[in-house]
């Protein structure tokens, strides 16, 4: 247990972020405690399935339809992309759920424009070259069946021309156990194995030192010797950069951590006992209160070539300390940043990255002194269209552990995205003052208390979600916290985006799509037997029926009166997206007038089209056009020019149906 002093309703260094909640927004300034009981939760029916459980359509039409028709999710396959999932949803809604890592994989030919997608799976299985390769990860990665001057991993990093391979450190490398995602080497140097897990962004590596002789024997430290073609590697800071040929960071090293026995069964994947799937509940998980005393340890790079030696160095204070328990776990990371998009901070080691790590920590742990706090980054590309009529926005996190089973709160801030520089010295600022909030609390599966399985957390977050849209960073962030820090029941632990679980951090998108702008606008005068009538071509990208929306102003003919509302966004008739939607109007001449049609497709009307068109005297038998009047947001409509005969009673009688 480490030492700390402990005041109560304060840490030193610490933000103690709370205040009174309404509506789902945490006001600042704001003193008076929360009534839990009395609170909604807005995100309570926010649940995901895992990817590839609902059925699949080959295009947006085809999904809407199928929704509909059998009253489930349809999957829109044609929108899929390693971190994207689109369904159509049963009540012509859609959903869109975006992923912090890729859960698919293209494993189409290199260039192919049809994807050939398979659902990310780390477990490993025996290769067509005989080494060993995780069913499906992005990129190409394969490890040592064992023998004579074999490397230990080959890794084509995700998104670029660079291989990286990690260089035996023995002549013979002995065959490895393989558990689920990891591999063991048993007695690589005496009292010494090498395990791997493959991570859905990468690899990790844990050395694990079984006895202080053998701790000795390598004078505190481990080597790893990587061949890098197609790029570099260079220090930067305790960090490790692989870069491409242009200088273009594309993987890393973070700095490396180091732990002990008693803390690694505090893991979120022990390496000393047996592997388990990361979401399969252990028979005493009573030990997740405890936080795993993550230590960090230092590097020296040396360079041969194309081939660059990382020595990872123990601490001598600790590893001596009379409280170390050994086997020791050293764990050399090698990832691709770029493919997760999540960390958290801490208060005790101030200046460390935690980006790489399988788990999130959120809060303070049951008798620690530490604060946790969890930070998303997310890419709001797909937002920035105003096309989207958002109807909910749901962070979504797999909550594999709590303190209580009592719904406890946490909050989300929008700050800017967290980075590879992100520390608790080094926070991402927060952007907007009031946070979302949840009080979802799941995984208390043994212990002190009432039971409650994992599960899925949901927050609220469509106020925020909504300003991202109007925003120009590429990138958003969210920070999450447990407002009163010093509350230990509020203590959460998440997996993040690099676990190597299914129920990965997400965000649930639901939206509508805005009608097209009509296009088409057109007047067609009365004749002796019929009525004029309005038209506008609609049509919808969701594929959903659609009708326009037609207001009618006029003014006397050469005046510049204000315009007089006759009609304001009366229906024309419901039609099959694509079709022409009308409705029967009858003008008196002598005026002119301006026609503006949107489309609606019962949620949201779409921007607006217009057109005029003046009666002069009925003697000319003529209607001529004036310019198109144009919605600042309208494409421009071609001028609408109209001959036809006037109807003789046209001056005196005015009707619109």
């Amino acid at each position: 247990m480490r030492k700390r002093l402990y005041v109560v309703g304060a840490v030193a260094g610490v933000v103690l972020l709370g205040g009174a909640w309404a509506g789902g927004l945490i006001p600042r300034g704001s003193g008076a405690s929360p009534d839990v009981a009395a609170v909604v939760d807005a995100a309570s029916e926010a649940r995901a399935a895992l990817p590839g459980s609902a059925p699949e359509a080959k295009d947006a039409t085809t999904a809407m339809a199928l929704a509909a028709e059998k009253g489930v999710p349809v999957e829109d396959v044609s929108q899929r992309k390693p971190t994207h999932e689109v369904f159509a949803q049963p009540d012509g809604m859609w959903l869109a759920r975006d992923w912090l890592s890729p859960v698919w994989v293209d494993q189409a030919a290199d260039g192919s424009s049809n994807p050939k997608w398979a659902l990310l799976d780390t477990d490993l299985a025996a290769a067509q070259d005989g080494r060993i390769a995780p069913k499906a990860v992005p990129g190409g990665l394969s490890f040592s069946a064992g023998g004579a001057r074999s490397d230990i991993a080959t890794w084509r990093v995700p998104g670029s021309d660079v291989t990286v391979t990690l260089v035996s450190p023995v002549e013979t490398l002995p065959e490895p156990v393989v558990e689920g995602s990891r591999l063991r080497y048993l007695d690589i140097a005496p009292g010494v194995d090498l395990v791997v897990d493959v991570r859905p962004s990468g690899f990790e590596q844990f050395f694990v030192i079984h006895d202080r002789g053998a701790l000795d024997a390598l004078r505190g430290a481990v080597s790893n010797v990587y061949r890098v073609e197609g790029g570099s590697a260079r220090a930067a800071g305790d960090t490790v950069e692989i870069v491409d040929a242009s200088g273009v960071v594309v993987a890393s090293i973070p700095q490396p951590m180091v732990w002990d026995a008693t803390s690694d069964r505090s893991m979120v994947n022990p390496v000393l006992t047996p592997w388990v799937r990361a979401d399969v509940t252990p028979s005493d998980s009573s030990h997740l209160d405890e936080v795993p005393d993550l230590t960090p340890a230092s590097i020296e790079v040396d360079a041969s070539g194309s081939e660059y030696t990382v020595r990872t160095i123990v601490d001598p204070a600790w590893a001596n300390s009379g409280d170390r328990v050994f086997p020791l776990v050293i764990d050399p990371v090698l990832w691709n940043p770029a493919l997760a998009s999540d960390t958290y901070v801490e208060t005790y080691h101030t200046e460390t990255y935690r980006g790489a790590e399988a788990e999130m920590l959120l809060g303070r742990a049951p008798g620690g002194v530490e604060v946790y706090r969890p930070y998303v980054g997310v890419d709001a590309g797909t937002l920035r269209n105003l096309n989207l009529d958002l109807d909910s926005a749901v962070l979504v996190l797999w909550n594999y552990w709590s303190a209580t089973c009592t719904p406890q709160w946490y909050h989300a801030y929008w700050t800017y995205a967290p980075d590879a520089s992100t520390n608790w010295n080094h926070q991402p600022a927060i952007r907007y003052g009031d946070a979302m909030w949840s009080t979802e609390t799941r995984g208390h599966t043994s212990g002190v208390g009432s039971y409650c399985s994992q599960g899925w957390s949901g927050m609220d977050i469509l106020p925020l979600v909504k300003m991202w849209q109007v925003d120009s960073q590429p990138f958003e962030g969210l920070m999450l916290t447990t407002g009163d820090e010093t509350l230990t029941a509020r203590w959460k632990r998440f997996y993040s985006a690099e676990s190597s679980s299914p129920y990965k951090p997400h965000i649930d998108y639901v939206y509508n799509q805005r009608p097209n702008t009509p296009s088409g606008l057109v007047y067609t005068p009365p004749t002796a037997t019929t009525q004029g009538v309005l038209k506008a071509v609609v049509s919808d990208p969701d594929g959903s029926s659609v009708q326009a929306a037609f207001t009618i102003e006029r003014r006397p003919i050469g005046s510049s009166a204000p315009w007089e509302t006759m009609v304001d966004k009366q229906a024309g008739s419901l039609v099959a997206s694509g079709g022409t939607s009308s409705r029967s109007v009858d003008l008196i001449a002598g005026f002119e007038y301006r026609f503006t049609a949107s489309g609606y497709d019962g949620r949201i009307f779409s921007l607006a089209a217009t057109a005029a068109v003046t009666y002069v005297n009925p003697a000319t038998g003529v209607f001529d056009d004036l310019p198109a009047t144009n919605d600042s947001q309208a494409s421009a409509m071609d001028p609408l020019r109209i001959n036809a005969p006037i109807v003789p009673n046209a001056t005196t009688v005015e009707a619109v149906r």
